[in-house]
């Protein structure tokens, strides 16, 4: 069976590290890691006062995580145990589940939602490590309600919305496959708690870099565009992504090699994509 400590370590490098400090606090109640929470607070009001650069910002976070892993190297398997039961999580398991949610309203342009599932599907069944990740089945004209549904019923790692955005809205499905605009303050009620189960986001719409940075808040990785994109483009995007998290790579690793891929085959549309994490946009850089 697999060490403890490696399905925790997985878990926790796709979630943020003030959440991981939390749950840590909670099992143990062990002063070390109140300090790391209160370091990590500090890092971050600096970093947003602009009283620290975002290259200071980059090294506080890798010295925080590499304390938070020695800590947990160090703690008894009793402790461990407890935080696996926490978690939800049988050691040695560490399967990631992927909801895609798709809406393309008849009163919209038409997107090939369908096809982008199929291609997503293929693409993680092609994988090295394909066994990690499951694809639920899709959610198809989603309403707000069949969203709400799916969350609560899957409580997946991964989000995938596919559809249309406006820069203020997502575009939701209506009973009648009407489009329904769901402004970003409704937006972070629908995201609200992701962070608990869900290391990832991708908002494969148009225009949605606006609300990727209010989902990311949270402390989870965000995929938005900031820009039209194309159908093709998205896709290339999505198939990409996911053929490199099926071989084992973490998100940030696969949205890397996903947007190189598709500026060697679609330079044009190459810079859409962002990438953000805790309200900070990890690519392009600000520096960028």
């Amino acid at each position: 069976m697999m060490n403890p400590l490696i399905s925790i370590l997985d878990i926790f490098y796709g979630r943020s590290l003030d959440e991981n400090l939390r749950d840590l606090i909670a099992v143990t109640n062990n002063n070390n890691y109140r300090l790391k929470l209160m370091q990590y607070n500090s890092l971050v009001n600096n970093f947003f006062k602009r009283t620290i650069t975002k290259e200071a910002f980059d090294v506080g976070m890798a010295n925080e995580w590499e304390a938070l892993t020695s800590f947990l190297e160090r703690e008894s398997p009793e402790i461990l145990t407890r935080l696996l039961k926490k978690l939800n999580v049988k050691p040695g398991s560490s399967q990631k589940t992927i909801l895609f949610l798709a809406s393309s309203p008849t009163n919209v342009a038409p997107l090939q939602t369908g096809y982008e599932y199929d291609k997503i599907k293929a693409a993680i069944a092609s994988g090295q490590n394909r066994e990690q990740l499951e694809l639920l089945p899709p959610v198809l004209a989603v309403t707000v309600e069949a969203f709400l549904r799916g969350k609560f019923l899957h409580k997946p790692s991964i989000i995938h919305f596919s559809g249309h955005a406006t820069g203020n809205s997502l575009l939701f499905s209506t009973d009648t496959n009407q489009h329904k605009e769901v402004t970003e303050d409704v937006i972070k009620e629908l995201f609200k708690g992701i962070n608990t189960y869900v290391q990832g986001v991708i908002l494969n719409a148009c225009y949605s870099a606006s609300q990727a940075k209010a989902i990311a808040e949270q402390g989870v990785y965000v995929i938005g565009m900031n820009a039209p994109i194309t159908d093709p483009a998205a896709i290339i995007l999505s198939e990409k992504f996911y053929k490199a998290l099926s071989d084992g790579q973490n998100f940030e690793q696969a949205f890397d090699q996903a947007r190189v891929l598709l500026l060697s085959e679609n330079k044009l549309q190459s810079h859409v994509p962002e990438l953000w994490k805790d309200g900070i946009r990890l690519y392009p850089s600000a520096a960028a």
